[in-house]
């Protein structure tokens, strides 16, 4: 019994403070890249090349924004074409 319930906290601290870790580290590289460590520590200089890389990543970013943007604007316009092709038949006299 003792073993059970000791496999399960285990397995319950797996779930939650894995993804917990995971995602502290990411937003520390972010911190780092995105330079807010010279905010944070004066006299701290932030390289170029993670500056670069940084307007690499919201670049990359940005035009997935913008490919998912334009799937959206088809499917809102499907949608109203279906919409209009409904009321039609609605309206159409039988």
């Amino acid at each position: 019994m003792q073993t059970i319930t000791a496999r399960r906290i285990i397995g319950v601290g797996m779930v939650t403070l894995l993804p917990a870790g995971i995602y502290a580290g990411y937003v520390w590289n972010e911190s780092l890249r995105a330079g807010e460590l010279a905010e944070m520590v004066p006299g701290a200089v932030v390289s170029e090349r993670a500056i670069r890389a940084r307007i690499v990543d919201l670049a990359h970013e940005r035009n997935e924004l913008l490919a998912e943007q334009d799937h959206i604007t088809g499917k809102i316009e499907e949608l109203r074409h279906r919409i209009a092709a409904k009321k039609e038949k609605s309206n159409a006299p039988s």
